[in-house]
């Protein structure tokens, strides 16, 4: 039996020629260098990404390259990204195709931002805070593979 939530996902990541796109806004430089870092973490567990830089030399941004192409698609979110109008209107535009192919395949990665500074169209979506410890990589990366996150506790006994 069909759960109502399966409807929600792609059921073919093997169909994509990237595991993920990494997407974030050119013009902040906190979200850049976390693009960066992600980049640099995903490569080392040897995921196949298509880095935003990839498609700097492009005339206008290639939203149906992502959604074709990309199985998720990583959001970088920052307090000054998220005032940038065009950076917001194309996360806007990336969850409309997602809901249209009835595929939710977003993830932002909030920096510097709490839960009330995302955008209510896409509160919904699972997202990960950065955090100092780095741990968030970790959490996206489980994400990305959808598998359980473990809390791992020590008994001191």
């Amino acid at each position: 039996m069909e759960k109502p939530l399966d409807r929600l996902s792609s059921n073919d990541p093997d169909s994509y020629q990237y595991e993920a796109f990494l997407f974030y806004d050119d013009c902040d430089d906190s979200s850049r260098e976390k693009g960066a870092e992600i980049a640099q973490y995903l490569e080392m567990k040897g995921l196949k990404f298509y880095l935003e830089d990839e498609r700097s030399g492009q005339p206008k941004f290639n939203l149906d390259f992502a959604i074709q192409e990309c199985y998720w698609t990583i959001v970088i979110l920052t307090r000054i990204s998220l005032l940038n109008k065009e950076f917001t209107m194309k996360v806007l535009s990336l969850l409309e195709s997602f809901l249209g192919e009835k595929k939710i395949r977003l993830i932002p990665v909030l920096v510097d931002t709490r839960y009330g500074d995302i955008p209510d169209a896409i509160r919904f979506v699972t997202y990960v805070g950065v955090d100092d410890s780095k741990k968030y990589l970790e959490r996206l990366y489980c994400t990305l593979q959808g598998t359980h996150i473990f809390t791992i506790s020590v008994d001191n006994r």
